[in-house]
């Protein structure tokens, strides 16, 4: 008999947080969604490092460690940053000796809603290394969603009328 009652307890305290959790799961589904209808009208490009040419056996991936002298230890392939300019650094995917992790600087004016198709294109003489490698910009592409502000309507918006 003791053992009905708490299988009893047990089972409506878990209808009772399962319900917790439906009723919770559109709120936040909806929370989540404004965020990022809010965040969608801002332009951004992004530096895309996972793409590499597979039949080219010098072409690598890159990681972006840093951006603007502010190193990120997350080591992503594809990376979301604001227009502008940009010192993006970037270390190659190539094996090699654990302690030789070779990074590359790169200058980049990014452009809104463009993607950067990059890798490292590695040195074919120097296979045993990976020391030798230079950023190769694979391609640009448009990133599908994304506007870019008509400057012609900030100005109209952002002009102060005459007197």
């Amino acid at each position: 008999m003791k053992l009905k009652k708490t299988q009893s307890l047990r089972q409506s305290s878990a209808s009772l947080s399962g319900m917790r959790r439906v009723v919770l799961k559109p709120v936040l589904m909806a929370l989540a969604a404004s965020f990022l209808g809010a965040c969608s009208n801002i332009p951004y490009a992004i530096i895309d490092g996972s793409r590499s040419n597979i039949a080219d056996t010098s072409s690598y991936n890159i990681k972006v460690t840093g951006i603007d002298g502010k190193l990120t230890f997350l080591d992503e392939t594809v990376k979301t940053i604001k227009p502008g300019t940009h010192r993006i650094r970037l270390t190659t995917t190539k094996p090699g000796r654990p302690t030789m992790k070779d990074s590359k600087t790169w200058l980049l004016e990014a452009l809104p809603c463009k993607r950067y198709i990059v890798a490292a294109k590695h040195d074919r003489n120097k296979r045993f290394t990976n020391k030798y490698w230079e950023v190769d910009l694979i391609r640009v592409e448009d990133i599908g969603g994304c506007k870019v502000p008509d400057p012609k309507n900030d100005a109209e918006v952002t002009a102060e009328p005459k007197a």
